[in-house]
C-alpha cells in the first residue's frame, strides 16, 4: 500500500504540467525517507521507464547514489501497530540475527532517511523496528493505539517481538529519541545507544494540560542498575550538558564527533557511518567482544 501511494504521488508531481520544484523534493524526500530500499529500487525503475527526467531529479538523494552502485538490502516491512513498524528478512531465522530496536527524533526519522538506514544495515544479520513519536513527547505517553505510558509500551513490545528470540539486543535513539533507548536499554537490561539525546524539558507540555510522567528512570537511583550506555554526541552545547550530567549518575561509553547536532549525517559524508552501526549494533561477529 505504502509502495503504491508513494509510486502514485511521484508520478503526479513528474508528469507535465505539474513539475513544482519544492512539492517535488517534498515527495522525493518522502520517498526515500517512507520506502524500504527494494521499494525504493522498484519506484525508481517504474518512474526511469516514463519519464525521461527521472533520473536527473532523483541522482541527487542518498538513497539513490547508494543503490547506484549496490544492491538494494531486502528487507521486508511488517507493521505491528501505527509508528511501531519491524523491517526484517523472513528468509533468516531470528536466532541468527541481532535487533534493534530504533527511537526516532522529532522529524520521525533517525537523522537520515529510513530507507539509507536499512541500506546501510544487512539484512541477514539485523533486524530493525522502527519507532515514531507523533506527540513528541519523548515516548513517555507510550503510543497512541499501543501502549498508554512507557513501561507498558516497553513490556509489549518485548513481548510483540519475542525479542529473547534474538542473539542480541540494542536499544538506539536519536535526537529526541536517544535517551528514550537508554530508558528503554535500563527496562530491558540490554545495551542501549544515544545520538544526540537529550532529557526531556516537560514543562510546556504540562502547561498545555498534557499528564506527564513525574519519575525518570535516568536517575541517581538507578546508578546500580547494570547498564551499557553509549552516548554519541558531537558540538552542540546542550547535548553535551546532557552527556555531563548523565555520566555523573551511569557509567557512560562516550563517543564525540567533531560536527553539530546531527553527527549521523557527519558521519556519512566522512563514509564511516556503515562501520558505526556496525560496531555498536554487534552484529558483526569480530567486534561483539569488543563492545
Amino acid at each position: 500500500m505504502i509502495f503504491e501511494k508513494k509510486l502514485s504521488r511521484l508520478e503526479s508531481i513528474l508528469a507535465l504540467g505539474n513539475q513544482s520544484p519544492p512539492w517535488r523534493q517534498m515527495a522525493l524526500m518522502d520517498a526515500e525517507h517512507s520506502l524500504t530500499p527494494l521499494e525504493f529500487q522498484r519506484v525508481v525503475r517504474n518512474l526511469c521507464a516514463r519519464f525521461p527526467n527521472a533520473q536527473a531529479v532523483l541522482q541527487n538523494l542518498l538513497l539513490a547514489q547508494l543503490l547506484a552502485t549496490e544492491a538494494p538490502t531486502p528487507y521486508v516491512r511488517s507493521s505491528i501497530a501505527p509508528d511501531v513498524t519491524l523491517f526484517h528478512n523472513p528468509d533468516v531465522p531470528c536466532v541468527n540475527k541481532s535487533i534493534v530496536i530504533a527511537f526516532c527524533g522529532k522529524a520521525q526519522r533517525l537523522l537520515i532517511p529510513t530507507g539509507v538506514f536499512l541500506q546501510l544495515l544487512p539484512s541477514a544479520d539485523v533486524d530493525v523496528v522502527i519507532l515514531t513519536d507523533p506527540r513528541r513527547s519523548h515516548f513517555a505517553r507510550g503510543l497512541q493505539e499501543y501502549a498508554a505510558d512507557f513501561f507498558q509500551f516497553v513490556t509489549r513490545l518485548d513481548k510483540d517481538l519475542k525479542l529473547n528470540r534474538y542473539k542480541n539486543v540494542c536499544c538506539y535513539g536519536t535526537s529526541m529519541g536517544g535517551f528514550v533507548a537508554l530508558r528503554c536499554g535500563l527496562l530491558l537490561g540490554t545495551k542501549s545507544v544515544s545520538v544526540g539525546g537529550k532529557f526531556p524539558w516537560h514543562v510546556q507540555r504540562l502547561l498545555t494540560g498534557q499528564t506527564m510522567p513525574a519519575f525518570d528512570l535516568l536517575c541517581s537511583c538507578k546508578a546500580s542498575a547494570a547498564v551499557s550506555f553509549v552516548c554519541v554526541y558531537g558540538n552542540n552545547a546542550d547535548d553535551l550538558r546532557a552527556v555531563d550530567h548523565l555520566a555523573t549518575m551511569f557509567p557512560v561509553t562516550r563517543l564525540h564527533i567533531q560536527a553539530s547536532h546531527n553527527v549521523i549525517f557527519a558521519m556519512y559524508k566522512e563514509g564511516t557511518l556503515r562501520q558505526f552501526y556496525r560496531v555498536q549494533f554487534a552484529f558483526d561477529p569480530t567486534v561483539a567482544g569488543k563492545l
